[in-house]
């Protein structure tokens, strides 16, 4: 047992040279080939060195650098318009004279993009390229607008929203009786704006009431939520009705001064438009953070992670469609059925991607610019101090990360509106 003849071990043995030497015979052969292939060929200097190198010396210098410039060159990259290469007829001969002109090397530029200017808060609609086609519920031009008002629970809204909507889009917050003064402040700044095609979602009969003194449209959805959050909540279920009669939502908190009429500075090319609560461009759309775990050896020690800023439940554009209205399907049953935050399901909604049981809504999202919808933060640590941003004016401060908020409300409305100059100051 475990004997094996002695011919048997020498025929063995004998296989696995061979197929050594084949191995090592096709490896020679495929570098024989491969700088054949890049051998400098009369009339083509996409593979020459003095062609790649200079592209390299760009991007940095260093080997690495060369690599990648070598081999965006031999992939046509450079420049845009350099043709791929026929090694077949290169190895045929040199091109007709006349194909000479087409292969021309065009020279390679690295590309400098000017850097973000967040203070200009127009809308660069078209000019990132084309974005995936967004599913509405009603196609913009399409007639029957509002939807689906044959519906009993519908009805109301409808007759609302086509009062209301322009263009088929309404500004809207949730309020109840309680908070008016703030409500005072918001619809000040509303007003000054120039924002017409605004209206509440009133929670209680009083509200009803004093919003019919003062002539402003409300949506009534009497509810017996207490406290900011709770009321908050209410929010999902309520513009899921607003979605299924194919009226776009920005949704507002009521401790917003508008200062610029906001709807002209929407990009309408993502379901979903969400206001931060980063207060620079790091904590607004991203950052990589370097970790180190000390319990492992070597490069397995350095762990790199992605974190962003919160996304605010109380500022965001949500359009009329499909994916819009599964997000809001899905937060209104997680509301009804979880102990948790308006704000932490909202933000996982909109950022999480499918994994396990967790099936994300599917919508494209962008984050408004955060010096133009900004928040308090934003406001008091980054323009207030820069003397540079003192002509910068925001379309929205949210005042979300300071106690007082009629105070803050008043003051903002002062130096926006009014034009008084101290009236941010400390």
């Amino acid at each position: 047992e475990g004997w094996v003849p002695p011919g048997v071990k020498r025929a063995a043995m004998a296989l696995t040279t061979r197929l050594f030497v084949i191995g090592a015979t096709c490896v020679f052969a495929m570098i024989v080939v491969h700088n054949a292939l890049n051998l400098d060929i009369p009339g083509r200097e996409s593979r020459r060195r003095d062609v790649w190198q200079p592209m390299g010396d760009e991007l940095g210098g260093g080997p690495r650098a060369h690599r990648i410039a070598r081999r965006m060159h031999e992939r046509g990259t450079a420049g845009g318009s350099l043709p791929a290469h026929d090694h077949a007829a290169g190895l045929r001969g040199a091109p007709k004279a006349s194909d000479r002109d087409s292969l021309a090397v065009v020279p390679w530029q690295l590309p400098t993009p000017a850097p973000p200017n967040f203070t200009d808060c127009r809308p660069r609609i078209g000019q990132l390229g084309p974005t995936r086609a967004l599913e509405y519920i009603v196609p913009p031009d399409a007639p029957g607008f509002p939807a689906n008002c044959d519906r009993e629970d519908l009805k109301e809204l409808c007759g609302v929203v086509s009062r209301v909507a322009i263009n088929r889009e309404v500004l809207t917050a949730v309020c109840n009786s309680k908070i008016i003064g703030q409500l005072e402040n918001f619809l000040q700044a509303v007003d000054s704006a120039g924002i017409k095609n605004v209206m509440i979602i009133a929670l209680d009969q009083a509200l009803c009431d004093w919003l019919d003194k003062r002539g402003v449209a409300y949506y009534k959805k009497i509810s017996t939520a207490a406290g900011s959050h709770k009321i908050s909540a209410q929010k999902f279920r309520i513009v899921r009705e607003f979605l299924e009669v194919g009226c776009s939502v920005l949704m507002s908190d009521i401790d917003i001064v508008w200062i610029r009429n906001p709807f002209e500075f929407m990009w309408r090319d993502t379901d979903l438009e969400g206001a931060t609560d980063g207060w620079d461009e790091e904590t607004a759309y991203g950052w990589t953070e370097h970790l180190t775990d000390e319990t492992a050896g070597g490069d397995s020690r350095r762990v790199d992670s992605y974190r962003i800023t919160a996304f605010n439940s109380g500022l965001w554009y949500l359009q009329a469609t499909h994916g819009g209205l599964r997000m809001m399907q899905l937060l209104a049953h997680r509301m009804e059925t979880e102990n948790t935050w308006d704000q932490t399901a909202f933000s996982q909604e909109a950022s999480l991607p499918t994994h396990g049981d967790w099936l994300n809504a599917g919508i494209t999202v962008r984050v408004m610019n955060h010096m133009c919808f900004c928040n308090s933060k934003t406001l008091l640590r980054a323009i207030r101090p820069d003397p540079a941003l003192q002509a910068h004016r925001p379309v929205v401060v949210h005042v979300n990360y300071h106690q007082g908020k009629e105070r803050y409300m008043v003051d903002i409305n002062d130096r926006y509106h009014k034009g008084v100059a101290g009236a941010l100051d400390p």
